[in-house]
């Protein structure tokens, strides 16, 4: 019994873990994961995952090794996640971030001068953050992404099963490349020859992602896992018994030889589709990457003779895709860089990094909130960017520092930190395997951390996801022991008077009760989903009759998103200008009518709520307002949009 108890147990574990390791996979084929569908999907499936293996390895987890500083700073940013949606005082919030303590005060009092007193919230006590429903879907993917590194470095036992990981990765990396290869090449603009995102556009999107530029930080990514693995055989191969190239070629006959040619293969296809992305960042973050490894390691194993051999014939691979497929397109984009280096002070983004210098300065210690950027910076836009909407800052380094303050971005500085100290203390007494392995991960690490100064990559859930595993796969080779053998440098962690069973279980319901808030939102977006099909068949639909058939399915749906709640703000205000545009057909019945109206009032009153500094959810409540008749009321509403909106804005009620 207890044999067939503990073999039950390690197929439940192994189940678990692969089916997180299946999620991150999945992760690049919705979209990037970065709709709030795709991504709290993926949440789930994680954390349940986390969850079967947490039950398979019983009341003592096995964290014997030495990333517990490494977990021990997740936790600290994990805090600070709850500090900025826990209601506070609001004297205390007055005194921490007083222009978060303004937005939320003159929200309530707006909203009861406009006979909203419902939607206010409760006197006395508001969140920190600006968002509240962006900030605890930021913690959702957070957690995610801590629990898949746990799973990586604690649940596979022994280096060979790294490699194993490893492995699956890249292949699924080398399908994701020949996909968007045949995308790029079919001359189809949408993605999966059908789905246009309404955000980013058809011109700029590649692979299975919306931007261009993550897919290139994917592909980096996986480029560096396969190096990785790559070198890591390479430094198996006796070279010195190969002697001439008829004995080399004969070797490529063979079982080793086999992988080593995919290998180098498959990396060349990821830099191949990546350079076909048309990604500058990309491409120069990447080439960055293979120096800057250099550079750390410069008697290591990118200096080997070898090595070189191996990273040469990739680049002649890639040359001559380029060569075959087209490489003018490639030339053009990085030579417009030139014209923007001449005058850097112009460009968009460089204007967005000083607003965005603006926004952190009002919010200095503790931030806006995680997830409401989007909410917050059009405060401050300067007039040029006013032809955009910018849900990103086009840097995640200052993004997160408007964000969580200058306490969060230290704490997101402090995992990078440990992670690195973690892997660099240790890698002088690696294997050669080994050391040759976590060398070619930190091109892929390297590369994407130097394409977030200029771009917002690691926001995708996707790129999210597989740094994390790249994360994992690093400290789990340089920590994890072999399968029958422990290494000396895998010191085990210091518990001191707590017990991993009381960390374990707070851990479990941590994660019961954060599933069933995304079990909810989901609930909601899957009502926003259906009743955007709803809408969109109305705007197809010809005959007007048909479309009023109808009519009571969308408010059916309508009603479902603003009960699920106001987890996602840009559904409820979408929800209330789709529902404007029904008003205006006759044949709807009047009372049908009335409630469309009353539904779109609630649904932009929720989203003012939700996001009190967003002043196109006071722009587009005002407008219903005045819709419903309520001119007085919509007037004071208006009021507020234009002191939240940036100071060359004009606001209208009409539009």
């Amino acid at each position: 019994m207890v044999d067939r108890r503990r073999a039950f147990r390690s197929r439940l574990g192994s189940f678990a873990l692969w089916l997180a390791v299946a999620a991150v996979l999945l992760s690049p084929w919705l979209f990037g994961s970065s709709d709030p569908w795709a991504y709290l999907f993926l949440c789930l499936v994680i954390l349940a995952a986390v969850l079967l293996w947490l039950l398979s390895i019983g009341h003592a987890p096995p964290l014997h090794f030495g990333v517990g500083p490494v977990l021990w700073s997740c936790v600290a940013l994990g805090v600070l996640f709850i500090l900025q949606v826990a209601p506070w005082p609001g004297a205390l919030v007055r005194a921490v971030s007083p222009l978060a303590h303004e937005a939320q005060t003159v929200r309530d009092a707006v909203l009861v001068r406009a006979g909203m007193a419902e939607a206010a919230e409760a006197a006395g006590w508001m969140p920190l953050s600006l968002c509240v429903p962006g900030t605890v879907h930021e913690l959702c993917r957070f957690a995610a992404c801590v629990a898949v590194f746990v799973m990586v470095v604690h649940g596979f036992e022994g280096w060979q099963q790294l490699r194993r990981v490893a492995g699956v990765v890249a292949v699924a990396g080398f399908v994701l490349a020949l996909f968007a290869i045949v995308r790029r090449t079919s001359g189809v603009s949408e993605l999966y020859w059908y789905h246009r995102d309404s955000a980013q556009g058809a011109v700029t999107s590649f692979g299975t992602f919306a931007n261009r530029n993550h897919f290139a930080a994917h592909m980096n990514m996986l480029f560096g896992i396969t190096i990785g693995l790559l070198l890591a055989e390479n430094t198996l191969v006796d070279w010195g018994r190969l002697k001439g190239w008829r004995a080399r070629a004969a070797w490529l006959a063979t079982p080793e030889g086999g992988v080593m040619a995919l290998l180098t293969f498959a990396a060349a296809v990821m830099a191949l589709s990546m350079c076909l992305s048309l990604s500058r960042a990309g491409v120069a973050s990447l080439l960055a990457g293979l120096a800057v490894a250099t550079w750390l390691w410069p008697r290591a194993v990118f200096t080997s003779r070898r090595a070189w051999v191996v990273i040469a014939v990739v680049i002649v691979l890639v040359a001559a895709g380029l060569v075959w497929l087209g490489w003018g397109a490639m030339a053009r984009r990085l030579g417009a860089l030139a014209g923007m280096a001449g005058d850097p002070f112009s460009n968009s983004r460089t204007v967005a990094y000083r607003d965005a210098w603006r926004m952190y300065l009002s919010f200095p210690l503790l931030g806006c909130g995680f997830g409401s950027f989007q909410h917050v910076f059009p405060t401050f836009q300067s007039q040029r960017l006013l032809g955009w909407r910018w849900t990103h800052l086009h840097n995640d380094y200052l993004e997160i520092l408007a964000e969580g303050g200058l306490v969060g971005f230290a704490l997101w500085a402090g995992i990078g930190i440990m992670c690195w100290r973690l892997i660099a203390g240790w890698h002088g007494r690696m294997e050669p395997e080994r050391a040759a392995f976590v060398r070619g991960l930190a091109v892929g690490v390297i590369a994407v951390a130097l394409h977030s100064v200029v771009d917002f990559s690691l926001h995708r859930f996707a790129n999210a996801l597989l740094l994390t595993v790249v994360g994992g796969l690093a400290a789990g080779a340089v920590t994890r022991p072999d399968e029958t053998e422990r290494l000396p440098y895998a010191t085990p962690a210091a518990w001191g008077p707590l017990r991993p069973q009381l960390l374990t279980v707070a851990a479990a319901v941590f994660l019961c009760v954060l599933m069933a808030r995304m079990v909810n939102d989901l609930k909601g977006e899957l009502a926003y989903a259906r009743f955007r099909q709803w809408d969109v068949l109305r705007e197809k639909q010809v005959d007007v009759a048909d479309a009023v058939s109808f009519a009571e399915d969308v408010e059916a749906e309508a009603q479902n998103v603003i009960r699920a709640g106001r987890h996602n703000p840009d559904n409820l205000i979408e929800v209330a200008v789709r529902l404007i545009r029904w008003l205006p057909n006759e044949q709807i019945d009047p009372a049908l009518r009335i409630r469309f109206a009353r539904q779109a009032e609630r649904a932009a009153a929720g989203a003012v709520h939700a996001a009190p500094s967003n002043y196109e959810y006071w722009l587009w409540l005002a407008r219903v307002k005045a819709l419903l008749g309520e001119e007085d009321k919509a007037q004071v509403l208006l009021q507020r949009a234009r002191e939240l909106a940036p100071r060359d804005k004009v606001l209208k009620l009409t539009r």
